[in-house]
């Protein structure tokens, strides 16, 4: 390509529109998946430690947050999930029990971590068909697409929450 020809090329997609909401990520190591899946755990054990902090014992500690999201405290999802996680090891931690209630808290309450942490459980589990997986990955991210900048904004929602989803996007293998 001669001189004129990379201007143009460099003019056109200097020019194309672009989301504003969308935040950019380049050339994506899809390696680094599970480094962004264990942030957002991190966030669900921060949550729990604040909650035994609180009420000086983990069983108290999940009784009030069971109690609390109950009675429509979205937020207190988030230590409530987290809290068993404090009593097993890394290894034991991500059960089938665990991956279902973080993947339903998605569906019913739209928290923006339950959502995306549902899609990095759905990418990085290694059994089932690549095809069903990618479109339940798919499904995440739009979900996490449709939510409203405040509820960004909302309690457990960490700064690189949007990064990581979009990281998870680049990630997804082509239809």
């Amino acid at each position: 390509m001669r001189g004129a020809g990379r201007v143009f090329l460099l003019l056109a997609i200097l020019a194309a529109p672009t989301r504003a909401q969308t935040p950019e990520v380049r050339a994506a190591d899809c390696n680094d998946l599970g480094r962004r899946f264990e942030r957002l755990v991190v966030v669900y054990i921060a949550a729990a430690n604040a909650m035994v902090g609180e009420t000086g014992d983990i069983g108290k500690a999940l009784e009030l947050a069971r109690n609390r999201a109950v009675k429509g405290d979205v937020p207190a999802t988030v230590p409530m999930t987290g809290l068993p996680w404090l009593l097993r090891s890394n290894a034991e931690r991500y059960t089938v029990a665990s991956v279902r209630q973080i993947c339903t808290l998605a569906e019913r309450n739209k928290l923006p971590l339950h959502i995306a942490t549902c899609a990095y459980f759905t990418a990085l589990n290694p059994l089932g068909e690549r095809e069903e997986k990618r479109q339940l990955v798919a499904r995440g991210i739009a979900a996490f697409e449709a939510l409203t900048p405040e509820s960004l904004r909302g309690a457990h929602a960490p700064e690189h929450l949007a990064e990581d989803v979009a990281f998870l996007k680049t990630c997804l293998p082509p239809d």
